[in-house]
Parts: C-alpha cells; sequence; structure tokens
C-alpha cells in the first residue's frame, strides 16, 4: 500500500515537471510563477546573461566581486551563493 502511494507520488511529480509545473520550493532567480509554470523574467534574464559574461570572461572573478558589480551598477542585489546557484543550474 504505501509503496503505490510512494509511486502515486513520484508520477504525479514526474508528470508536473513534464508540463513545466512549479513544484514548490525555492522560486529560482530570474523566474516568476504564473498559474503554477516558471515563466523567465526579462529584467532577472538580463541579470543571468550579464554574470555568465562576467564568470566567462577569462579574468579570475570571484562570485562576491560579481555580486559586488551588480549591486554597484544597481542591477540586482543577490548574494554570491545566489550567484554559484545560478551559475550551477546553466
Amino acid at each position: 500500500m504505501l509503496e503505490k502511494r510512494k509511486q502515486a507520488i513520484r508520477n504525479a511529480k514526474a508528470r508536473a515537471k513534464a508540463e513545466s509545473r512549479y513544484l514548490g520550493g525555492r522560486k529560482p532567480f530570474g523566474y516568476d510563477i504564473e498559474n503554477g509554470i516558471l515563466k523567465p523574467d526579462e529584467d532577472d534574464q538580463y541579470v543571468i546573461a550579464k554574470i555568465k559574461v562576467l564568470a566567462a570572461s577569462g579574468e579570475k572573478v570571484g562570485l562576491r566581486t560579481i555580486a559586488k558589480f551588480l549591486e554597484d551598477h544597481n542591477l540586482a542585489s543577490v548574494s554570491h551563493m545566489t550567484i554559484k546557484r545560478i551559475l550551477d543550474r546553466n
């Protein structure tokens, strides 16, 4: 009985994920939730692109340096760990 319930939950989560529905937890930076679906936020997507450019610049740019750059240029106020999560997921 318990195994059937576990499998039903796994199946429901897999269906929701296949439909790009938000499954809960922390909302990823750069996205909004509309009707249970993650939608890219245009302004935040620009910030994500800037983070990727800075990280790939070839210079030794640390996560805290990127966070400070974003804040100094009034682009976003994010922690170095948020930047790490952004770079890790893409």
